[in-house]
């Protein structure tokens, strides 16, 4: 009877210790491909050699599916995570890495899913050697030029038709960002910004992934401050225009289309002319780096990248002495960028 309870655990450890093969998701194959194979350390002299085929139900298979890949590095002893049905594995074995650049992928694919396997020689106890092959689970290997290709013409495409809608409704798509009276609103040009970016980039590598990848958490927080700056910043600007009626000052609007200088200056009521925004210009500044630098390390690693919380810190801080400004100007010209050749044709 114990022999019987004991005999599946036994078979359950004997599987764990099996060789695996495993490659991550979504490599790119403009980059070295990284794979692993646990439970086995394996040397150069074993010879490894990778074959990928591909799914043809409908397509022929191409001459790069016949080539035996040899790898330019084999480290033996290494530690890594695998990620198996929502769980994170440790494992520890073999760490092999191809250059896979030459595989022929038509021009219009984004990313190419193969079926991985790997064979090796293994010493048999009579010193003879024999032929040892592993088969992985399928795999998608992306190109980042195609995704990108593809990523501009769809995101294109819904951008076109946001401007084209905004345009039968406004006369011109830059009033999507614009505030209610008529002048470009900083908060809104951001959260666009963010949108634009994030969105693009998560198509992008959706394309070359079998699943779609996971958005950090800094970056919700990002688009989640930008959210919150643009409700602070109504609510002052609604209880400011309350203010303006309240006391019989006329409501104005933006006589001329929306520029970008309004997205660093405000309307001074003290001295009636356009004064340039410290706050404003900050919040322009850290958002621009922290998007720079977002697409370009994403496109990097292949990845979304996790913006650190110090930077969201400091966008952070930008955003609350934005809204400080904004509910420390006096309401009867808050947000009110006007030119001056405007007031002065005014008077």
């Amino acid at each position: 009877m114990l022999l019987l309870c004991f005999l599946p655990l036994a078979a359950l450890a004997g599987k764990d210790a099996r060789p695996s093969l495993y490659i991550p998701e979504g490599q790119l194959l403009s980059q070295p491909v990284t794979v692993y194979v646990a439970n086995t350390n394996l040397t150069e002299d074993s010879q490894p050699v990778l074959l990928l085929t591909g799914l043809h139900a409908i397509t022929k298979p191409n001459e790069s599916e016949e080539i035996r890949w040899l790898p330019i590095v084999v480290a033996p002893g290494q530690d890594w995570t695998e990620v198996a049905a929502g769980k994170t594995i440790s494992r520890d074995g073999t760490m092999l890495i191809f250059d896979l650049s030459g595989f022929s992928v038509p021009w219009f694919k984004a990313a190419i899913r193969l079926n991985p396997s790997l064979s090796w020689n293994s010493a048999t106890t009579n010193q003879n050697s024999s032929l040892t092959t592993l088969f992985g689970h399928s795999v998608y290997l992306g190109r980042i030029w195609a995704a990108v290709f593809w990523t501009f013409i769809v995101v294109g495409a819904l951008v076109a038709g946001i401007c084209w809608w905004s345009y039968q409704k406004k006369g011109s798509p830059v009033y999507l960002i614009s505030g209610e009276d008529g002048y470009l609103s900083l908060w809104r040009t951001q959260l666009v910004a963010w949108t634009l970016a994030v969105g693009s980039l998560v198509f992008c590598f959706g394309l070359i992934h079998l699943e779609v990848p996971h958005i950090p958490e800094t970056l919700v927080a990002l688009m989640g401050m930008s959210v919150a700056t643009g409700g602070f910043s109504s609510m002052t600007a609604r209880s400011q225009r309350r203010a303006q009626l309240r006391d019989g000052v006329a409501l104005k609007r933006n006589p001329e289309s929306p520029h970008l200088s309004d997205l660093i200056s405000s309307y001074s009521s003290a001295f009636h002319e356009v004064e340039l925004s410290v706050p404003k210009a900050q919040m322009v500044f850290w958002t621009g780096v922290i998007l720079v630098l977002f697409i370009a390390k994403s496109l990097l690693i292949g990845g979304l990248w996790e913006v650190p919380w110090e930077m969201v810190a400091l966008t952070g801080v930008s955003q609350i002495g934005y809204i400080s400004d904004k509910a420390a100007k006096p309401h009867s010209a808050q947000a009110r960028p006007a030119h001056p050749k405007n007031e002065s044709a005014g008077k």
